[in-house]
């Protein structure tokens, strides 16, 4: 249902008022459609709900939305309820990549370069779907990164050498660096001298094989 604004207006989205008699202003002229589409929409909830609409009963759309929630909730108690929001920090799953091979297809376009490309999905906490969007992150030479994830952060390329990432200075394969619920370590890379990648490997498991250069990362479910 779209809103329906006060006639003599070019603004969709002005607002009524109401007569100024003082001030010689007139409200806001009402099109049927303010009145009527509204009302439309109700009715089709309480229909939907199985009840017969009725102008003695004021409660209908309460007793509607409760009837449709208890039918999809088989009549749980609300205590039960979890929000999306409260359940992406509540669960104890794991992000899940869902292609058919449980990979990022991240790329190294070009020397000093790491795409994620737009269109792949993945589960955060297992129920709330993201989809990615094309992002390009710069690289230097000699450098060893991890690609990671986090729904505060989105993606982000981390330099091992970085103090802000790694204070400690801790070797690449300690497990302070392991993907988490909410940060997920998506793959390392390694750049040579000229900036191009010569070795990389999937979070937390060495890749047996060397891939071509515009494959740098191969990540891992």
């Amino acid at each position: 249902m779209n809103y329906a604004p006060p006639y003599g207006g070019v603004d969709p989205n002005a607002a009524y008022r109401d007569r100024n008699t003082a001030a010689g202003e007139s409200g806001s002229r009402v099109p049927a459609a303010a009145v009527e589409h509204a009302q439309r929409e109700i009715v089709a909830v309480i229909e939907a709900a199985g009840i017969s609409p009725s102008s003695e009963d004021l409660m209908q759309l309460l007793q509607a939305i409760q009837l449709i929630v208890d039918a999809a909730t088989s009549g749980a108690s609300d205590e039960n309820y979890v929000l999306m929001m409260q359940a992406r920090t509540r669960l104890p799953i794991y992000p899940e990549v869902l292609t058919s091979d449980g990979k990022f297809p991240v790329t190294s376009p070009a020397s000093g370069q790491v795409r994620i490309p737009a269109g792949y999905s993945f589960l955060h906490r297992g129920l709330f779907n993201v989809t990615t969007v094309q992002v390009d992150f710069p690289t230097a030479a000699n450098k060893t990164y991890h690609l990671r994830w986090s729904p505060s952060a989105g993606f982000a390329l981390k330099d091992i050498a970085d103090t802000g990432y790694n204070p400690g200075s801790l070797p690449e394969a300690s497990s302070a660096f392991d993907g988490g619920y909410d940060d997920m370590l998506i793959a390392r890379g390694v750049t040579n001298a000229s900036n191009v990648p010569t070795d990389h490997c999937a979070c937390e498991q060495e890749l047996a094989d060397q891939l071509d250069t515009d494959k740098w990362y191969e990540p891992r479910r």
